[in-house]
């Protein structure tokens, strides 16, 4: 943009001999002159400035301000205009964004830079991924009109110059949709695998045909979403992030469930083990985020996963939920400390210790799936004490249990093989809660 400013500069120099000394006096001259050539404000403000008419002063009633007076359009102010509005998109709030904006122009004078930037505010937006989908269709038409605005200007101005940023603009706009769709589809798939990989539910008809499905979904991806024309692969170490994951899900089930460990066949289970170490391998030397906690904790744990599991295949014992208890990060050993701290009261996590324990999750970086890995890393209760529980907990709701109640409840006990003893600790718990 600073090149073609210059360039705006320099042909509004040339108007200031066409008839400008007439309408704003030789001292008005003179100092538009100076402060044309300290920065930009006054080219925007003289050469695309109000012409009496009205300047769609609905669309900025949002904005208004009872204080908001008329600016110098100095270099400083000018300045610090740029510099607010850059740091408010960097803070995410573009609403702020725009008032400034719209407070340094005061609904008057509306030129060709106030449109150009409040496109590049709205872009900022509509390429936050943070934001909620449902803003798109208000975020695009906003732009539109914005960059109309803009194409308009430059043609009323006749300047190739502003022609050109504009098309540039129009450029950015197209690629950020481009963009901003592929995230999304990347968002989606990710929402899709994480769904299969789950240790605590079989989503198709097992959990093999789960994790088979899960990695048919990334392979797909990359190939119709993430190849160039040219066959270049990108965001390549999202494709191995996302199948380590997979894999390290799929072992951690295959650990707790040796039944369905014993009945893959030999060859399959080496083609996971074949697969997994490959991402195990590829998952770090591709990353290119600082930030390599995850990659670190999949390269280093799946090949262990992959031991511990050829040990289970040869009949050899491993203790209980080992492939979550070995080689945490120390964000999940945080979580697992404030899991445990839940669970030392009564052994159960209430409903506003499960919203808070979610929050600490997604701060710490963790997945559902790893998260659900940790707490039955620490949780004691075994699949059939949680079955007797969610029967205790729906014959408690209306405060009692009924005395037909208590024989279901009883035989239910005897056939999960739960002691008395183990049915009223439980049931203490849940009173307690």
């Amino acid at each position: 943009m600073g090149e073609h400013i210059m360039c705006i500069i320099t042909k509004f120099a040339a108007e200031l001999a066409k008839g400008y000394v007439s309408v704003r006096g030789v001292k008005g001259t003179m100092e538009d002159a100076v402060n044309l050539v300290q920065g930009v404000g006054n080219v925007g403000k003289k050469l695309f400035g109000s012409n009496g008419e009205e300047n769609e002063s609905d669309e900025y009633d949002e904005y208004e301000s009872d204080e908001a007076e008329t600016n110098s359009f100095d270099e400083k102010t000018w300045n610090e205009l740029r510099d607010g509005i850059e740091s408010l998109k960097e803070e995410g709030n573009y609403a702020g964004a725009l008032k400034m904006l719209h407070d340094y122009y005061c609904q008057e004078d509306l030129d060709y830079f106030y449109f150009y930037l409040k496109a590049d505010i709205l872009l900022a937006k509509y390429d936050d991924l943070g934001r909620s989908p449902e803003s798109d269709f208000s975020c695009k038409t906003e732009i539109d009109k914005a960059i109309e605005a803009c194409d308009k200007y430059g043609l009323e101005a006749d300047d190739d110059e502003l022609e050109l940023m504009t098309y540039e603009l129009q450029d950015k706009f197209e690629s950020t949709i481009a963009k901003v769709s592929y995230w999304r589809k990347m968002r989606s798939l990710q929402d899709e695998i994480d769904a299969l990989r789950d240790p605590e539910h079989v989503v198709t008809t097992s959990k093999v045909n789960d994790v088979l499905k899960a990695l048919e979904l990334v392979d797909n991806f990359w190939k119709e979403d993430s190849t160039a024309e040219d066959g270049s692969v990108y965001n390549i170490d999202f494709l191995y992030l996302f199948k380590a994951r997979i894999y390290n899900a799929f072992f951690f089930y295959l650990a707790e469930n040796k039944k369905e460990l014993d009945a893959l066949p030999d060859e399959q289970l080496s083609e996971f083990f074949v697969g997994a170490t490959d991402c195990a391998d590829k998952v770090l030397a591709c990353c290119e985020c600082d930030d390599k906690t995850d990659e670190e904790f999949l390269n280093r744990r799946i090949p262990e996963q992959i031991e511990e599991l050829k040990q289970l295949r040869c009949g050899k014992k491993t203790s209980k939920h080992s492939s979550s208890s070995v080689s945490v990060t120390s964000e999940e050993q945080e979580y697992l400390e404030e899991i445990r701290a839940c669970l030392d009261n009564d052994g159960e996590i209430t409903s506003r210790e499960r919203r808070l324990l979610d929050r600490l999750r997604k701060s710490l970086g963790i997945t559902e799936a790893r998260a659900k890995e940790l707490e039955a890393s620490v949780n004691n209760m075994s699949d059939d004490e949680k079955e007797y529980q969610e029967e205790l907990k729906a014959c408690l709701e209306d405060g009692t249990i009924s005395d037909r109640e208590r024989r279901l409840l009883d035989r239910l006990r005897k056939s999960l093989g739960i002691s008395e003893e183990r049915a009223k600790a439980i049931e203490d718990r849940l009173l307690k809660q």
